[in-house]
């Protein structure tokens, strides 16, 4: 991931072991990474990932009760994440990420379309 895109700026974690290594710090200094960890025993510190955590364990489940491929739905469900536009910032993850749209069966809505309904989920969180 890093030598497709280069360092993050920063790096949220939480405080798991894998975290708090010597070796993790090291790899965080030499490349020049601020890492902000979340607060102790506090999973909504980072709740949005926490969140999508529990989407992702709910998408396998589904598959696996289904008796389908949970790797190939993962995949399904992964994409259809990252072309869907977010309230918050009214675009998709893969646009923000790649600044175009990724190709994918999912209909497109109009710009208008797709402006009515982040107002509306804003509204909604209100």
């Amino acid at each position: 991931m890093f030598a497709r895109y280069g360092y993050p700026r920063s790096l949220k974690t939480d405080n798991g072991s894998n975290f708090t290594s010597s070796r993790f710090s090291e790899f965080l200094v030499q490349c020049d990474i601020d890492h902000r960890r979340t607060t102790p025993l506090w999973p909504q510190a980072n709740g949005e990932v926490e969140r999508q955590n529990r989407t992702l364990l709910k998408a396998i489940k589904v598959a696996h009760v289904e008796k389908r491929d949970w790797k190939r739905e993962l995949n399904k469900f992964l994409l259809a994440y990252r072309s869907t536009p977010h309230s918050t910032t009214g675009e998709s993850p893969a646009k923000l990420m790649f600044g175009r749209h990724i190709k994918c069966k999912l209909p497109v809505l109009s710009e208008n379309c797709q402006a009515q309904e982040i107002r509306t989920q804003r509204e909604n969180k209100l």
